[in-house]
């Protein structure tokens, strides 16, 4: 195995290009003060840095499915990724006595 960092998914950089509607849609939607296209891009731009720092820390599974949840349904955010997969690596880690399921509670358990 090489010292090499895999690289982001392809559609994960070519969303890059897509930020900026990302952002318009976010802020206008946001009502949050001081919160402008250019604070977005810095968070997407922080977003894409960390990914590609921590990127070999997550599970190709974790990465399969959170690349593919947010890229559904218009341009990708690297804020929506990262959330995503912290998400995934902390439960993961939880211990089992947390009561943390991915299953619905009101399903039994098999015997």
């Amino acid at each position: 195995m090489s010292g090499e960092m895999p690289a982001l998914p392809l559609r994960m950089r070519e969303s890059a290009a897509r930020v900026t509607p990302s952002c318009r849609a976010s802020t206008m939607a946001s009502g949050m003060a001081n919160r402008d296209e250019s604070a977005c891009k810095k968070d997407e731009d922080s977003a894409r840095d960390k990914l590609n720092q921590d990127w070999v820390q997550y599970s190709p599974a974790q990465k399969t499915q959170c690349v593919r949840l947010t890229t559904l349904g218009g341009p990708a955010s690297y804020v929506e990724l990262i959330t995503c997969l912290e998400m995934k690596r902390d439960v993961a880690k939880a211990p089992a006595d947390l009561g943390l399921q991915s299953r619905p509670s009101n399903l039994r358990s098999k015997p």
